[in-house]
């Protein structure tokens, strides 16, 4: 997904989004070895080099240079064929 740029004051990581699709506000960020680093919270800059703005989870702590991985969104669950409504029998007025 990309590299760590910068680790702010505030605790918020900056992650340049290499590849070509962004990930989207609320998806987790993973480490090299898939534990979880982080939420998106934003993302900033301009459209061709974005940045995702990303809130560490507790006892995380990223260094720049670091890469990220983000999880291919989980499939949605299926609902299943509908069933036509049932006919009425008998006579019709």
């Amino acid at each position: 997904m990309g590299r760590v740029d910068k680790v702010v004051r505030t605790g918020l990581i900056l992650v340049r989004i290499e590849g070509s699709k962004p990930p989207k506000i609320g998806w987790k960020l993973y480490t090299e070895d898939k534990r979880p680093a982080g939420i998106v919270v934003d993302i900033i800059g301009p459209v061709d080099k974005p940045f995702a703005v990303v809130k560490p989870l507790e006892g995380i702590t990223m260094v720049e240079g670091e890469e990220l991985y983000q999880a291919p969104p989980r499939p949605r669950r299926s609902r299943g064929r509908r069933r036509p409504p049932a006919r009425r029998r008998g006579r019709r007025r």
